[in-house]
């Protein structure tokens, strides 16, 4: 056989010869995903975050009457796709402008929590929040969380 360049390589007969040359034109990219791939990609990035974010159920009445005491019941039902580590480490609190105040777990309920709290007597609309504070089991072992509910209010009508 002949190595030198420009040399002729022989072609033996019924064998075909290798064609290297494109049947198609090459992919043309428009930017990084086209729009089909793109929109599975968010879908599914939706679920998993929608599936690994807490769940709040305030059970606390919107509107109370105004008592004496201005000492108010809050209530909450509070769910986390976490593997907590066990509940008597979640810590509740309900958080009022800047004061926080802590919850008890309401016996033989799963993940209630209530608290008597002193609103101030002047104000009618009082915004809050729930704040939980937990150890979940993470891929190393323990890791300390804390999630925060949306804010929500109270109404306290003046007599």
């Amino acid at each position: 056989m002949d190595n030198r360049p420009g040399a002729k390589v022989p072609v033996s007969p019924g064998i075909p010869r290798e064609d290297h040359s494109l049947d198609f034109p090459p992919a043309r990219f428009r930017g990084i995903l086209p729009p089909v791939k793109q929109f599975v990609l968010v879908a599914l990035l939706a679920v998993v975050a929608a599936g690994c974010t807490p769940k709040y159920m305030n059970l606390t009445s919107r509107r109370v009457p105004r008592v004496s005491e201005s000492v108010y019941p809050f209530e909450v039902q509070w769910d986390t796709p976490r593997r907590v580590a066990s509940n008597a480490e979640v810590k509740a609190f309900v958080v009022v402008d800047t004061q926080i105040f802590p919850m008890t777990k309401i016996p033989n309920t799963a993940n209630r929590w209530e608290a008597q709290v002193p609103l101030p007597a002047e104000k009618t609309y009082i915004p809050y929040r729930f704040k939980f504070e937990y150890d979940y089991l993470g891929n190393t072992g323990p890791v300390h969380a804390s999630d925060r509910s949306p804010e929500y209010y109270i109404i306290v009508p003046r007599q």
